[in-house]
């Protein structure tokens, strides 16, 4: 917990952690906190030191509370501001990377099993890689002579550039964890240096931007008096039964600590019955969900489109699911869309892959905006 401060919180941290630096002192006079431990751990050398800038300090703790979290949109970002760039488009596999390098610690009496099956998790891995690798070379593996002697592929390196504050972050939680290994300790590495990370993300979003309240008040959150009047007329003028059952019901989880943010909205015959926002944006940002905050949701909007229109299909308004979608929007037909069917739609067979897309375009160049 004290490096976790020091790293996260101060910003400035000793990156030199051995065993010969650090004295576990047990004078009665320092007291037992009230825990019945009297031990104080005592730094003795000060000497090899890392200071982190405010902006490195928050990449740092964005990167932790991430790999904590599972959070590969984050993790992504921490990476960004740090500096750290990789030559690889693979998410998933960086936060397992990450994953693994702040991990729970093994005793060492159980390291060597644990140390086998990192290395064959390991080669496994290399091997997919390389797969991969001489797919996107456009190398082929076949079993003949001429390919058996050719050269191993050799994995090339994922990251193009890191920060230097890497290094000695780096060291310090090989040190850390080793340390505890050596002690024949499990300690929940990750868990204990997010909790001081996420403290510094929450600290970082100004007070006037952090939510005051668990249900969302549009007059208590608005500067703009326009803006409150017209927000209450379509939101807190809700009166309804519902309205009161849900937000008790809201009030309810936050005592179990069983949310952290949400909406809900309920209408029936074009009458909003319900229309609530409560909580904040996440365990590391304390600003109020709204009722115009933005969720990514992946792919669970296509089952409310798909019962959407199964619903029309039940009323008579979608007379078959082979009808062409330019029977119901005629302007659809352009660009020679006209034989697209509803059940093509719905069956992510409407033909992306024949929209004259240029050749040899990337992910990488469609989210070019320049």
């Amino acid at each position: 917990r004290a490096w976790a401060v020091q790293m996260h919180v101060g910003g400035i941290f000793n990156a030199d952690p051995h065993p010969g630096n650090i004295l576990v002192s047990t004078a009665y006079s320092q007291g037992d906190g009230g825990d019945g431990d009297v031990s104080v751990p005592v730094l003795l050398d000060f000497g090899l030191t890392k200071r982190l800038s405010p902006r490195m300090k928050l990449a740092f703790a964005r990167m932790m509370h991430a790999s904590e979290s599972n959070d590969l949109d984050a993790l992504l970002t921490s990476f960004d501001e740090m500096g750290l760039k990789m030559n690889r488009e693979d998410p998933f596999e960086d936060m397992a990377a990450m994953q693994r390098s702040f991990g729970s610690t093994v005793p060492k009496s159980e390291a060597r099993e644990a140390s086998k099956k990192r290395s064959k998790e390991y080669r496994e891995r290399q091997e997919a890689m390389k797969v991969e690798q001489e797919k996107e070379d456009g190398s082929t593996s076949t079993t003949t002579s001429k390919t058996k002697k050719k050269k191993a592929t050799k994995l090339k390196n994922p990251v193009d550039a890191w920060p230097s504050e890497l290094i000695f972050f780096g060291r310090v939680t090989n040190m850390l964890r080793g340390l505890c290994s050596g002690l024949e300790i499990r300690y929940p590495y990750m868990e204990t240096m997010a909790v001081a990370a996420r403290q510094t993300l929450v600290d970082s979003v100004p007070i006037k931007e952090r939510s005051t309240e668990l249900i969302y008040s549009p007059i208590a959150s608005t500067t703009s008096s326009e803006t409150s009047v017209s927000t209450t007329e379509t939101e807190s003028s809700i009166t309804t039964t519902l309205q009161d059952k849900l937000t008790e019901a809201i009030h309810q989880l936050q005592n179990e600590n069983k949310i952290i943010g949400l909406q809900v909205t309920v209408i029936s015959n074009n009458e909003i019955l319900a229309n609530i926002a409560a909580g904040t944006i996440g365990t590391a940002n304390p600003r109020p969900i709204t009722p115009s905050t933005l969720f990514c949701i992946f792919s669970i909007s296509k089952a409310i489109l798909t019962i959407g229109i199964l619903r029309l299909l039940q009323d008579g308004k979608i007379r078959s699911l082979d009808d062409p979608i330019a029977d119901y929007w005629p302007e659809f037909a352009n660009a020679g869309k006209g034989g697209i069917t509803v059940r093509h739609v719905l069956g992510h067979r409407a033909g992306l892959a024949n929209s004259g897309m240029p050749d040899g375009v990337t992910v990488d160049s469609l989210c070019d905006f320049e």
